[in-house]
């Protein structure tokens, strides 16, 4: 038996989210439900669907990723309220990311200074810097 945990990691803090889950195996499904819909919600479909393809049956995610922002409040607020249902009704640990800072970290270009630009709406975004000290990431978004 593999020792990946049955994973479901959601980012919802823009017009176009982000969800993934990774079976056992490794094997993984991303989806990118669109936000801001009030006649309809695409993000629990997209989770049955993913979890489906994946034959990950009711109950058994063990792991839920959850975006922690920077980005819009009510993005963030219902994908916390997301992963605390999931969580509860699964049994499943709750993991908080800073997307920012997996942003930086993904990029491996060192430590920093960087300015992450995220969630434009018009005019407007989030603006994180983010720098590594005493081998720590730290973020101030803005």
């Amino acid at each position: 038996m593999s020792s990946k945990p049955i994973t479901l990691s959601l980012e919802l803090s823009g017009r176009y989210g982000s969800i993934a889950l990774m079976n056992r195996d490794g094997e993984t499904i991303t989806s990118h439900p669109l936000g801001g819909k009030r006649e309809e919600d695409d993000v629990f479909p997209s989770i049955e669907k993913g979890a489906t393809s994946l034959c990950i049956p009711p109950g058994e995610i063990e792991l839920v990723a959850v975006s922690i922002g920077p980005g819009g409040f009510t993005g963030l607020r219902t994908s916390v309220a997301i992963a605390k249902m999931v969580a509860l009704a699964s049994n499943a640990t709750i993991i908080s990311v800073e997307t920012a800072i997996v942003t930086v970290q993904q990029a491996n270009r060192g430590d920093g200074p960087f300015l992450v630009i995220s969630c434009v709406k018009g005019n407007q975004f989030w603006l994180s810097t983010i720098v590594k000290k005493d081998g720590n990431w730290n973020c101030v978004s803005n």
